[in-house]
């Protein structure tokens, strides 16, 4: 028999958090295309929300790499279902 586990401390995703070069620019493109909502933008950070509460944070990257492969480290897509 296998012993019960205990429930999960975790409930689900609060947010993603993205660097990029121009948060603004991807968070714009978000609003536009996908129906999410402007939460905060700080200038540096931009915080958008889906209609079902997706929420994205989108980072002013500090540095990009020459030219990323895709087994580099780091996100490689977010798969959303409709």
């Amino acid at each position: 028999m296998i012993p019960e586990k205990p429930e999960s401390l975790i409930k689900g995703v609060e947010h993603v958090a993205i660097a990029t070069t121009d948060p603004q620019n991807l968070a714009d493109w978000y609003i536009q295309h996908l129906n999410f909502v402007l939460l905060l933008d700080t200038g540096t950070t931009v915080y958008i929300k889906s209609p079902n509460s997706v929420i994205l944070e989108f980072v002013k990257a500090d540095n990009v790499p020459a030219r990323s492969q895709i087994r580099d480290a780091g996100l490689r897509h977010i798969a959303f279902a409709v």
